[in-house]
């Protein structure tokens, strides 16, 4: 079972970063079995709240304790969005990251003379390098686009008493110039008058394990922000270890994207999935050369607009673990703007996500319902919402929320479908995390890997489960989420049938008839 479409925010070749960022990241993932081939899941990219929503809940219990003077912030109210449009936090800027990212670059990967002024401080820097081993000193490198990532995650944390969802960190990356799709997030918060020695012990012990757990090469970024008596402190990590040559982040119709990049050793059956006219996607295979170097060239569409291009790939990252067991997951991420202006504003699905459907029973339905409705714009056949596909995807979305962590590949799914009566040509398996349905088939239907199968002509069956994950710890009322959702863990399995083969019997059909979403 070869790849597909797909990505994971985490792989067992990752765990290292994986397991020392469980208290502070958020992962998604997607995977692909193609039947007959020998392989595991392969995934692809999406994001979801599982880890960061942790760390940011950790510092929930620390800011319960604060003094009157710096009271939490239940409901904020932003300028532009509506006159007493009630807006959630960590889903909206304040003004102190908004003035940052009027300055932010043209470009993706920008140049240190671009990103002056964005700079998180040396002497953090050196705090974090400095705590490693001398042999792990050439292996870490300061991108100051990530230290603008990291200030921009604290700015919302330290203002709304809770970092940035999954889907506005993602646009916040994409405004500092940050085309990874392989992030991890940490933050830490500190109060008193030694708030500031207590966040440098605290990322000088951060940096310890780091590379304790993961010794390899690592990008990163980090920034303090300061109100009163509270000191907040972001870290992004970028263990990707692909460097882009500078690329702009917009275009003009018809022209040509230009994209050069040096990949590591381990990047395995690279593809693009690349966002073209009309909502479709093109796939395009590429062939690392031997230094590593990858080069696309592009012609983008004539029609103005904002379009995704995402690099998929297996990484290997161990040399224990063999490709075959990892996932495809999304390496770059990042749109490209023909014709038109980069956005000022989050999407209004990141600022004000429709309410979930007061019947869980219902996600599931409501999901197909909108993968459907824009399989109908191309006039595809409807995706059907399968309960024996579902029980699958149950378990193992159960298996997430407990984990709280996408979780390695199961080798066993081909296996499992064929005994409810499905035979699989290739299955695509989307691991996320998010609060609202609306925001999660926003991301999957933007992403350009899990677009690419939920448009597949050879899609005919879909499961979904959903299970809820970890409610906030309990404080006093004035820190209650404002949003009142708990994140929830969905993995979606969409499956392209085949016939069966001559001599092959037919598996039997479960007892439960399957039916097509409306």
């Amino acid at each position: 079972m070869a790849a597909g479409p797909t990505s994971a925010s985490a792989t067992r070749g990752a765990g290292g970063i994986a397991g020392l960022a469980r208290a502070a990241r958020e992962e998604t993932g997607t995977g692909t079995i193609d039947a007959g081939k020998k392989g595991r899941l392969n995934s692809a990219p999406m994001k979801g709240l599982g880890g960061f929503g942790r760390a940011s809940r950790a510092m929930q219990r620390r800011s319960a304790q604060r003094a009157a003077g710096h009271a939490l912030l239940g409901l904020i109210w932003v300028a532009g969005c509506g006159a007493g449009a009630a807006v959630i936090p960590g889903r909206v800027l304040p003004e102190n990251a908004a003035d940052l990212l009027r300055a932010a670059p043209g470009t993706y990967q920008p140049s240190p003379a671009q990103m002056q002024g964005f700079s998180g401080g040396d002497e953090l820097g050196q705090i974090l390098e400095g705590a490693g081993p001398p042999a792990a000193h050439g292996r870490l490198r300061h991108d100051l686009a990530l230290d603008c990532l990291a200030g921009a995650t604290a700015e919302v944390y330290i203002e709304a008493n809770r970092g940035p969802v999954k889907s506005l960190r993602q646009w916040l990356a994409w405004k500092c110039g940050v085309a990874s799709a392989m992030l991890t997030w940490r933050v830490d918060a500190a109060r008193g008058r030694d708030k500031s020695g207590r966040l440098d012990r605290r990322l000088a012990a951060f940096a310890r394990r780091l590379w304790a757990l993961n010794p390899a090469d690592t990008a990163y970024g980090v920034a303090r922000r300061t109100r009163g008596q509270w000191g907040v402190q972001g870290v992004v990590l970028d263990s990707g270890g692909v460097v882009l040559a500078p690329t702009p982040k917009r275009f003009s119709p018809g022209d040509t994207l230009a994209l050069d990049l040096r990949a590591p050793p381990g990047l395995v059956d690279p593809a693009f999935y690349i966002g073209a006219e009309g909502g479709k996607v093109t796939r395009q295979r590429v062939t690392p050369g031997p230094d590593g170097k990858i080069t696309l060239r592009h012609k983008l569409p004539m029609k103005p607009g904002r379009y995704f291009v995402e690099l998929n790939a297996i990484q290997v990252t161990r040399s224990d673990v063999a490709p075959d067991e990892l996932w495809h997951r999304p390496v770059l991420l990042f749109p490209v703007h023909v014709g038109v202006a980069e956005p000022a504003a989050p999407d209004s699905f990141i600022l004000n996500p429709s309410p979930n459907p007061p019947d869980r029973a219902a996600w599931a339905d409501a999901i197909v319902a909108a993968y459907n409705a824009e399989r109908r714009r191309f006039g595809l056949a409807p995706l059907t919402l399968d309960p024996a596909v579902g029980a699958i995807a149950a378990r193992r979305s159960e298996s997430t929320a407990r984990a709280d962590e996408v979780l390695p590949p199961d080798d066993t799914l081909a296996a499992q479908l064929k005994a409810n009566g499905v035979l699989p040509r290739q299955t695509w398996q989307f691991t996320g995390s998010a609060e609202f349905i609306s925001e999660h088939v926003a991301v999957m239907l933007q992403n350009p890997s899990s677009r690419y199968a939920l448009l597949s002509p050879g899609a005919t069956r879909i499961g979904i489960g959903i299970t809820a994950g970890a409610p906030p710890p309990a404080e006093d009322p004035s820190s209650e989420e404002p949003s009142g959702e708990v994140p929830s863990w969905y993995v979606e399995l969409v499956v392209n049938e085949r016939p069966a083969q001559p001599g092959e019997a037919r598996p039997a059909q479960p007892g439960e008839s399957a039916r097509p979403a409306q």
